[in-house]
Parts: structure tokens; sequence; C-alpha cells
């Protein structure tokens, strides 16, 4: 395996690189086993990144030790095996990836488009630091998120996550969209009820491993048709929680709030000596769903919707690469109606077309209820996630 150091690096290393090839001659199959990498500094704190040449997936490692640097490739291999694992790879051929890249091998740099590649990844490694994770090194949240977001090559773009697939259908000899037999997804098939007394309104949604709680988040306002104006937050708590239990929630101990990475205020009113406090953003739903099996996500805190999640089928291989919405019943309450209070009122008059207001709040009611939609027109959009 290849690992292409720039100057700060290899000072850094008290490494003698060896002789650098020709990159501008290197077949696209020796590209996917070779990396570049380059120390950054974000927010006074030492910041290892490794940009694979052929796919521009990202290994990051925050704040390294100073072993990390005596034991590079270690780190490398380790991070390798994280970030492949997270994003669906098959064990076996991920051991056959590295094989194929054989043993360290230290160099300088390449050209300079490679170079200008890896400092524009750099730029996005920088501006996902905001959401690292302090009690990790491996920063493989990050990682899977820009891998799914496109690069350039040229005048065209393409995908870090579907690359990788090709490139190792094409290490094992694959035609280069067959990817199901590389890959062994992990998912959660999760419930998610509105906990609304009377009415029976739920989701059942398969849910990527590897997704982010924001994803979550935006799914699940897909899947109910809620138009995502407001905040939201997850909550868990010191028991494990169910749907139509008149809140009896409200009287466990949460012991973790997940909230909407946009809302930095929250920490001021969240006691962290209380309960554990991440950003959306930081956490991957493995994280956490692997040991919990519920929570509440609440949407909107004027109307406080309130959602219970519930884990029905931790899936360990042969699962969703994407959000998939599996069955849907009942119609949310339209947005900004004023909570349960709001939507009772809004029932009595729209059910009575008496009503003095009947017609002002059908014509209202056009404009903030869920559109109607079928499960395969929601799994459309649910794919773009």
């Amino acid at each position: 395996m290849l690992i292409q150091c720039t100057k700060k690096l290899l000072d850094r290393l008290h490494a003698e690189p060896e002789r650098k090839k020709d990159t501008e001659s290197r077949s696209e199959t020796e590209e996917f086993f070779a990396w570049h990498a380059n120390i950054l500094t974000v927010d006074r704190r030492k910041v290892l990144m490794f940009v694979n040449n052929r796919t521009r997936l990202v290994v990051i490692c925050y704040r390294p030790k100073p072993v990390v640097y005596k034991k590079m490739g270690e780190y490398l291999t380790a991070g390798i095996r994280e970030l492949f694992d997270a994003l669906g790879v098959h064990g076996d051929v991920t051991e056959q990836y590295l094989k194929a890249a054989g043993p360290v091998q230290i160099a300088t740099t390449g050209s300079r488009s490679q170079i200008a590649r890896m400092n524009k990844i750099g730029d996005e490694v920088c501006w996902h630091s905001l959401f690292f994770r302090e009690d990790k090194e491996l920063q493989t949240g990050a990682s899977v998120e820009l891998a799914d977001v496109p690069v350039t090559e040229g005048k065209n773009y393409f995908f870090p996550q579907r690359r990788l697939y090709e490139e190792l259908c094409r290490m094992t000899g694959r035609p280069l969209k067959e990817w199901d037999p590389i890959r062994s997804c992990k998912s959660y098939v999760l419930r998610v009820t509105i906990d609304l007394e009377g009415y029976d309104i739920f989701r059942v949604i398969e849910a990527p491993a590897h997704m982010k709680f924001f994803q979550l988040h935006i799914a699940i306002q897909k899947a109910f048709g809620w138009f995502n104006y407001h905040l939201h937050d997850f909550s868990f708590f010191e028991e494990e929680v169910r749907p139509h239990s008149s809140r009896h929630y409200y009287d466990k101990k949460r012991t973790m709030v997940i909230r909407d990475y946009r809302e930095e205020e929250a920490d001021d009113y969240l006691d962290a000596a209380e309960m554990e406090i991440h950003s959306d953003r930081e956490l991957m739903l493995c994280d956490v769903f692997e040991n919990r099996s519920s929570c509440v996500y609440t949407y909107d805190f004027g109307d406080n919707w309130e959602h219970v999640i519930t884990v029905e089928e931790r899936k360990k291989e042969n699962g969703s690469a994407r959000f998939r919405l599996l069955e849907k019943e009942g119609e949310r309450p339209p947005e900004d109606v004023g909570g349960e209070g709001g939507f009772a009122e809004y029932k009595r008059i729209i059910s009575n077309p008496q009503d003095p207001d009947y017609e002002y709040m059908k014509r209202w009611a056009e404009g903030t209820k869920a559109k109607e939609e079928t499960i395969k027109e929601i799994n459309i959009e649910l794919g773009w996630i």
C-alpha cells in the first residue's frame, strides 16, 4: 500500500521516502491501492487524513497520538477496515483489498492535480470537524458522510462510495455494476409512531446502520410528509419507552439527547452533568441502536410532536444501503396546527361542514397537510438521502 506524504508530514515522520513513481502513468488499479496523506491543523488540533487516489475516500485520524505516526500504516489499515465495514463492504472483500495493496511504502506526493484534489477534500474535512466526536480517534462517521458527497473529475463528477463498489468489483473480477456480492450491509428496521392518543399513525422504516441521526430525521420527515420547518431532537431514557403509554417516559430519566446540529443553544439548557449531549451529525445509528431499542424523536418544539422509535429488527447482513419505507398507516396532523389541542379543534371543525369556520379550515389545511404519496413515491425520495 503506497502512502504518499506531504513534506510537512514527512518532516514529522522523520522518514526517508522511497523513490516516487511517475504517478501520471500509474494505472487505475494501482491508484486504488495508493493514498495521499497530509496533516491539518483545525481549531489548533491536529488531523491526519488519508485520501484514496482513485476513489477519493478519506480516512480521518483526529488528534493523533505520537504512536500513530510511528505506525501510520497500521492506523490506515484499521481506518480502512472500519470505513469499508461502515460502507457495507463484505469483510472478506476488505481483507482481499488489503492483501492486494501489499506492504506499506512511504513516498512523496504525486502530481499537482492529485495534491489539489487532496487539498480540496481537506477543506471538506475541516468543515466536518465541527461534528467530530471528541471520544474517537478515527472519525468514521465523517468519512461516511464524505463518501456520499460528489467530487469532480474533469467536467464530470462521481460519488466516492459508488466508485469504491465499482473498483472492488474490478478487483474481484466482477462486472462493475454487480455490487451485491461484495456488500454485506447492516440496517435497522424501525417503527416510528406519532404518540397521539386515540390515533394509530406510524411508519416502518429500514435504516442503514451507518447513517447519521440527522439523516434519520430527514427520512422521518419524508416518510410522514412533515415540511422540516422546525427544530428536532432525539431523547433516550434510562429505560426503554413505548408508544401510547400516556407519556410515562416523562417519569424516566433522560440519559442522552441527540440535538439538532443547527441548535447550538440547546447546550445552554441541557444539563451535560445529567446526560450525554451530542449533535445529530456526530453519531451514526449503529453508535446507539446496537445497545438501545427505543427513543423519542420530537419535532417542532411548539406543537411538540413526539414520535416513539422502536427497533424491530437488526439486520447484520443483507440490509438496505438506503432508507426504505416498508409500511405506513395514518395521516399525520397538519403542520403548525397547534399541537394536540389545536389538532383536536381542527378535527372538530373539519368534521362538521356546518361549522362557520369549516371553509376557512379546509382551505388552510390544503397547504399544511401531508401530500398524498404512495410508498413507492416516498422511497424514491428516501433514496436520495
